[in-house]
């Protein structure tokens, strides 16, 4: 098929209402047109990555063929909590996961990992997760019951956001008197929200990091917070006290609340 008769802008117009309307699977069936459209339409098909056990190997055969489909990823949600005999308490990824880690991902925004335990992950895994919270283009972190999330991965966040804590536990291996900022420029976050947090201390040392002189985070422009209270039982008044002082000038939304279950499962599939 020859390429269609309209400008480009006037084809990414339409499509976007398509989009839009229908969502991005809506555009699948036209990638297979011609090469034209197949270029035209890879930004809004892949514009959402999924890596879940069921998906997991097609993934991973597309992604040799064409690796270039993950500079489209703006939202990248991995989750391994469905595998067999995975016990993600203990076990590291299986293997294929982080090989789809090993690509390059320009304009991703959000990361969304849930069910597995930072401190089994290989070194290589552990490296590309915090790399891609680190990306200049990167604005929002959500972890669902991820346990022993290595405490340095705060301190590379450029251009922060978003962050969402739940159900889960933070490891400090780093001197916290020698950690400091290691971006070039500060994440102003808009919302903060933990809950059902586990450890001994890890959320109160995380609170008096962020709202510490070292702290890659700035929070005066702070607009929503939402904080369990059964978060904790080591947190101390004065670590949620300093949040609230540092950001009251621009906050908006303050809630406590409780869930009840921490755990997300995601049924939808990468396109």
């Amino acid at each position: 098929m020859p390429p269609p008769n309209l400008p480009t802008e006037l084809v990414h117009m339409i499509l976007d209402e398509v989009a839009e309307a229908d969502g991005p699977r809506a555009l699948k069936p036209m990638a297979p047109v011609s090469r034209t459209f197949r270029d035209i339409c890879r930004p809004y098909t892949w514009k959402t990555m999924v890596i879940i056990p069921r998906l997991v190997d097609a993934l991973a055969e597309q992604l040799a063929v064409a690796p270039e489909i993950t500079r489209y990823v703006q939202e990248l949600y991995i989750d391994a909590s469905e595998a067999q005999n995975y016990d993600w308490l203990r076990d590291p990824w299986p293997t294929v996961y982080g090989a789809c880690l090993q690509q390059n991902w320009p304009k991703l925004r959000m990361l969304e990992i849930n069910c597995f335990n930072w401190k089994a992950l290989s070194a290589r895994d552990q490296a590309s997760l915090t790399a891609l919270t680190q990306l200049p283009t990167f604005r929002e972190l959500r972890a669902f019951c991820v346990r022993d999330i290595s405490f340095s991965i705060f301190a590379g966040f450029r251009g922060l956001k978003h962050l969402q804590l739940t159900s889960c536990s933070l490891h400090i291996d780093v001197d916290l008197q020698r950690l400091r900022c290691t971006a070039p420029t500060c994440s102003y976050l808009e919302t903060l929200r933990i809950s059902q947090h586990y450890g001994p201390g890890g959320l109160e040392t995380l609170l008096n990091y962020i709202t510490s002189e070292a702290s890659p985070v700035n929070l005066t422009r702070l607009r929503a917070l939402s904080f369990d209270p059964r978060c904790d039982g080591r947190v101390k008044r004065p670590g949620l006290a300093q949040m609230l002082a540092v950001s009251s000038a621009s906050l908006e939304v303050l809630k406590i609340e409780a869930e009840e279950n921490g755990i997300r499962r995601r049924s939808a599939g990468g396109i």
